[in-house]
């Protein structure tokens, strides 16, 4: 998807192309990573497990460690314990057959919410790193397009009367507006 937008926009938007182009691999990294994991993560649910957690979230690197940390020592543990609860949980409510059939669900249980806690690692590592990529691209974007339009200004305002300036300056100061960004 992003590969071919940033070929398809080469001619067009240089800039913008060679970012999307570069950015391609660590975007299609962490995707899948995250896909990964979540899919281990979920396959107890097929099976009526109730015992899956749901990731927190990722809005850069520093959370991205703290929700790999967390996602692979909860999922270990989560894996260590389907493999004692899930045998007692079918033994109560079905009796020798239930503990057969909860011993093999704890044993899955344990491979995939395994699988889950080591992709946790990767997947929330990059896309914390993701994350801070597309935060650091769309400042720079912003603080772009924030310029253009003070050029604008700038220019426009060269052109304006008098009283037409006295007019907006006194408005202006009716609003009572905090400026964001200064120059």
């Amino acid at each position: 998807m992003d590969l071919g937008r940033g070929l398809a926009k080469l001619p067009t938007n240089p800039p913008g192309g060679v970012i999307d182009l570069t950015t391609f691999p660590l975007k299609a990294t962490s995707e899948m990573n995250v896909a990964l994991q979540q899919g281990f993560q979920n396959i107890p649910k097929l099976y009526g497990d109730t015992n899956v957690r749901k990731g927190g979230k990722v809005t850069g690197i520093g959370s991205g460690l703290i929700e790999a940390a967390k996602g692979f020592t909860y999922g270990l543990g989560d894996a260590g314990r389907s493999v004692i609860e899930q045998p007692i949980l079918g033994a109560q409510k079905e009796g020798g057959m239930g503990l057969i059939k909860g011993a093999a669900k704890g044993v899955a249980g344990m491979y995939a919410k395994g699988y889950g806690a080591c992709y946790a690692v990767p997947a929330r590592i990059t896309q914390g790193v993701w994350k801070e990529v597309q935060n650091v691209l769309h400042m720079k974007q912003d603080d772009m397009i924030i310029g253009q339009r003070r050029k604008e200004a700038r220019e426009a305002a060269k052109t304006v009367d008098a009283k037409t300036k006295e007019e907006i300056l006194k408005r202006w100061k009716e609003l009572d507006i905090t400026v964001k960004y200064s120059e």
